[in-house]
Order: structure tokens, then C-alpha cells, then sequence
């Protein structure tokens, strides 16, 4: 099983497919040309005791960030490559 801390590109990818509404259009440059981090990264959360992890999409075009929570991820899209095993 995939760890939440580190998702694959491809599952993110899917997720995204999956819940955008405007067809994948930024909302600042209505580009559709996206980049997804390698890494996840670790949001800091003084109210509970466990950094929060999020997988990063970058527009190419204007650099517009957004987070996508890797626990719900993990638990609303299956991994693309591991439904192909």
C-alpha cells in the first residue's frame, strides 16, 4: 500500500482528472498546462500534533500553486498503475 506521505505523480494526476470542474483551466491564466512536484511537502499545523501532507500542481504558464491533500487522495482516487497489476 502506497504511503499517504508520498503519492504518485500518476494518482494525483488521476485525482485531478477526476474533480476538476473547468476542464483544468487555471483560475488566474486559464492555461491547461500543469506541473506536478516529485515531492510532497509537509504543512505545518499547530492545532494538531502531525504536519498535514499535500501533493503540489503548478501552473507552467503563470506559476498559480495550489495543495491537494494526500489523504484525500489515497482515499478518493486508486493508483492508476497499481489497477493495471
Amino acid at each position: 500500500m502506497e504511503e499517504i506521505d508520498k503519492l504518485s505523480k500518476e494518482r494525483v494526476r488521476a485525482h485531478i482528472k477526476k474533480m476538476w470542474s473547468n476542464k483544468g483551466g487555471c483560475t488566474v491564466c486559464k492555461s491547461n498546462s500543469w506541473e506536478i512536484l516529485e515531492d510532497t511537502f509537509l504543512i505545518a499545523n499547530k492545532s494538531v500534533d502531525r504536519p498535514f501532507p499535500v501533493s503540489v500542481v503548478v501552473c507552467a504558464r503563470c506559476g498559480n500553486t495550489m495543495f491537494f491533500s494526500n489523504e484525500l487522495v489515497a482515499e478518493q482516487t486508486p493508483d492508476p498503475l497499481k489497477i493495471l497489476d
